[in-house]
């Protein structure tokens, strides 16, 4: 979220205070992992998990191809 929302719309300290809040709910974080190569859905639950939450960001912004129209009405 910190990448993904530019500040102005989500004040970092903001942000910083409801990340903490999570963390200190207990819930646990996992970054850099990739579903399928360091782990399955299969595994977190064998491991006792009773939720999972995958939340999965794509950092690259997508071109469209749009044909300018350059004709008037």
């Amino acid at each position: 979220m910190a990448v993904g929302i530019p500040a102005y719309r989500l004040p970092r300290e903001l942000l910083n205070w409801e990340i903490e809040g999570i963390l200190r709910a207990g819930i646990e974080v996992k970054t850099g992992v990739a579903l399928g190569q360091d782990f399955s859905l299969d595994s977190l639950f064998a491991e006792g998990y009773r939720a999972v939450v995958l939340a999965i960001g794509a950092h690259k912004s997508i071109r469209w191809a749009l044909m300018a129209r350059t004709e008037r009405a």
